[in-house]
């Protein structure tokens, strides 16, 4: 099968069984018919939810040739369900992976953005990365996963699947979520920077290794990476050592707490508090100071020359 082949639109009408068959998997192929209060099914999908089964509508490897995003909904919906693939699903998975890089980029960045908000994150990357999915998309963050401090990052993905399903309806932030994804990854960094030279990095190098963190393993893949989430992700990590300093000496200087995405900042820490308990008091120090020049009025101050900060 040929680039050609791949589906680049799909809004042909017809039949409800038509419509059916068009479909990815039989658990999305069912109907309801509102009048009759019956369930329409012509691809055998409410079997398979009985049965827990993930079985795709026709052949399975021709499916994913066709639209190589429906490899990522099925790992999705192992994920979120907690479904098994069935063996032609995971077979033709194996054999047609390598066919996701023909995907548009945008779509597969909200496919893993939406799954970072679903609760069911951690599960979702485990099987982007066993299944050789996320080597293909994000080679140097999967490389980072499997190395010995990968587990890093999965303990913030169960903190943030633990907060989305504990207050369903209320999403954490896709800058934060892109950050405790790569804050790790930053850490191990500044840390190697801190052994090698035996001084913590002055905040502008944080700041640019920050830039550099997310260009490696983010958007060195998806070209069109959103400018205000790599933006917001950069401040959120590099203000992290504004308030927690690598040398433990905090600075009397405030003034950042007045910057427009103070908050996001703050949001993180407490994310990060969770995790280590230590580091609670220093999240109240800083939201009660935020929440102080907050009630004074004074208008959020913009970041100055954030752009000139990116490598």
């Amino acid at each position: 099968m040929h680039e050609d082949d791949l589906i680049v639109r799909d809004n042909e009408w017809g039949t409800a069984e038509e419509d059916a068959l068009r479909r990815d998997f039989s658990m999305n192929g069912l109907f309801y018919d509102s009048e009759q209060k019956a369930v329409i099914d012509f691809v055998g999908g409410w079997e398979d939810i009985q049965q827990g089964i993930i079985r795709a509508i026709g052949n399975a490897e021709m499916r994913f040739r066709q639209d190589p995003v429906r490899m990522i909904r099925l790992l999705k919906f192992h994920a979120r369900f907690g479904y098994q693939m069935c063996v032609e699903c995971k077979n033709a998975l194996i054999t047609c992976r390598e066919e996701i890089t023909k995907s548009a980029p945008a779509r597969i960045l909200e496919e893993i953005l939406r799954m970072l908000e679903s609760g069911f994150a951690k599960k979702f990357i485990q099987l982007l990365s066993e299944y050789e999915i996320l080597s293909l998309l994000l080679p140097t963050f999967d490389n980072y996963l499997k190395g010995p401090e990968g587990e890093k990052v999965y303990a913030f993905l169960e903190i943030i699947d633990q907060i989305h399903r504990k207050n369903p309806g209320v999403l954490i932030e896709r800058s934060i979520l892109t950050t405790a994804i790569l804050f790790p990854i930053l850490e191990s960094e500044l840390k190697n920077h801190f052994a090698l030279h035996g001084t913590a990095p002055h905040f502008s190098d944080i700041a640019l290794t920050a830039w550099s963190t997310i260009k490696n393993n983010m958007t060195s893949s998806f070209s069109h990476f959103p400018k205000k989430l790599s933006s917001q992700a950069a401040y959120i990590l590099a203000t992290q050592y504004r308030m927690v300093p690598m040398d433990g000496k905090r600075s009397m200087r405030t003034r950042f707490i007045q910057e427009h995405d103070f908050y996001l900042a703050l949001r993180f820490l407490r994310i990060r508090a969770l995790m280590d308990a230590t580091l609670l008091d220093t999240f109240y120090t800083f939201d009660k100071l935020y929440h102080q020049i907050k009630h004074t009025h004074k208008p959020p101050t913009k970041r100055r020359h954030a752009k000139q900060r990116r490598p």
